[in-house]
């Protein structure tokens, strides 16, 4: 609930390489990485990944739910995003 992300995200090249750390005064709690072969994204390739793991995003989307249940019902409270800048239109045109 406080902390601030830290992204690395080099330009990919073969390999894709990303890693994101949640940053928080007292150290590091939580750090996610992404590595893998660069693939070109055809319709054809994007079908054929989907056709192969047809669940694992509905598994992903229902784990995150589950996860948060599980924390409001240990009394952790719902905090309300904070509104997104508008970015819609350039800085200087406002």
């Amino acid at each position: 609930m406080d902390g601030r992300y830290r992204m690395r995200l080099p330009a990919p090249g073969d390999r894709v390489d990303f890693t994101m750390h949640l940053e928080r005064a007292d150290g590091r709690p939580f750090t996610a990485t992404v590595r893998g072969t660069r693939r070109h994204l055809r319709t054809r390739t994007l079908l054929s990944m989907a056709l192969r793991r047809p669940w694992s995003t509905l598994a992903v989307s229902a784990a995150i739910r589950l996860h948060g249940i599980r924390l409001y019902l240990r009394g952790l409270p719902v905090q309300p995003r904070p509104a997104h800048p508008d970015h819609s239109t350039p800085e200087n045109a406002r």
